[in-house]
């Protein structure tokens, strides 16, 4: 972040803002429009506690991904004891960006029914920003046909200030039995794109909001972040939505996270994944060496604080359980870092 930012003629600018309820897939999202791991990626919830800023740069044209928390209410907050930013963050994010890339789960019961509350309440505060919505997870869902009624029921029937035109049932059966998945998004897609570009008739849209879907989305995009599907295709869209203004950050900047707290949150991203409840949401980190050798390898040595009633259960028998930690905290930093890491950690137990 320290570099000079280099501003090519007719620079173009776009600042995209992800929000979501928890597990949703956020973070996988943004590392795969960035084409780099920057934000830690788990099964657990409220991995992301925090903003966590990715940059895409192609040709004269960059833009600004911000990966916000899951989206939670103060009552679980203070249930949880979590950060209040789990919900400023959200909100910020949203004042600043361009575009409110709104992310919902297909595969989750109850989130292909009704949009969270809190976030068409931050959509209703945020109506003059453009907002698309994702489709995230549709490998997980058998029956196809069904997201076509997911994404009648989450835009309240409306996309791009037009109602939505399904395709024929007949239709659609005829190319499931197929397979002619392809075929059918691209149906359903090229009905959406003769409204893209069209001016929302805001007032038209107020009278169909219901409470439960969100009528004033100008796209639908139907992916899968995990396996990358549907994803070059929404990052071709944001980059044709850009405007002519100053680049942020120069052209070679990925993130604006520090790097020890990358570190952290890859060691963190492991002990989600192999420890249940409290345990990994109770630990915290300190940097006791950083190191980089001339051919640009790291070699870092961490202490990682708990209480002492889960020092034994993370050092595990004769060292077992840490040996893991760092192993597979090592395989992420390297993915991180793109270069060759020794990583050595100490278990401190605390009172």
């Amino acid at each position: 972040m320290e570099k000079p930012i280099e501003q090519p003629e007719e620079t173009k600018l776009l600042r995209v803002a992800i929000v979501g309820c928890p597990n949703v897939g956020k973070s996988t999202l943004l590392n795969q429009l960035i084409n780099w791991k920057v934000s830690a990626v788990s099964s657990k919830v409220h991995t992301t506690q925090k903003n966590v800023i990715g940059v895409f740069v192609e040709d004269k044209t960059q833009i600004e991904f911000i990966d916000t928390p899951g989206l939670v209410n103060n009552r679980h907050i203070s249930r949880h004891n979590l950060e209040k930013s789990l919900v400023d963050d959200v909100y910020y994010s949203m004042v600043k960006s361009d575009v409110i890339a709104i992310l919902a789960d297909v595969s989750n019961e109850r989130e292909r029914h009704k949009i969270n509350r809190g976030i068409l309440e931050m959509l209703r505060k945020n109506r003059d920003k453009e907002s698309i919505l994702l489709l995230n997870k549709i490998d997980r869902v058998k029956q196809k046909r069904n997201l076509l009624d997911i994404t009648s029921t989450l835009c309240s029937g409306i996309v791009g200030g037009n109602p939505i035109h399904k395709p024929d049932r007949s239709s659609i059966k005829m190319q499931l039995k197929r397979g002619q998945f392809d075929e059918l998004f691209k149906e359903t897609e090229q009905k959406y794109l003769k409204y893209a570009d069209r001016e929302q008739d805001e007032n038209s849209a107020v009278e169909n909001e219901d409470g439960i879907g969100w009528p004033n989305f100008s796209r639908v995009f139907m992916i899968s972040a995990l396996h990358n599907d549907g994803v070059d295709d929404l990052r071709r869209y944001l980059l044709s939505k850009a405007k002519h203004r100053p680049w942020l950050y120069s052209g070679s900047a990925v993130t604006l996270e520090n790097p020890k707290n990358l570190i952290f949150d890859g060691i963190r991203e492991v002990c989600l994944e192999l420890f249940h409840q409290e345990i990994p949401y109770s630990i915290n980190f300190e940097i006791v060496m950083w190191d980089l050798d001339e051919v640009g390898n790291l070699f870092i040595a961490v202490n990682l604080f708990c209480p002492a009633k889960f020092q034994s259960l993370i050092i595990g028998p004769k060292g077992s359980t840490i040996s893991t930690i760092v192993r597979k905290s090592r395989e992420a930093l390297c993915t991180i870092f793109r270069c060759d890491v020794s990583l050595k950690i100490a278990v401190k137990g605390i009172k």
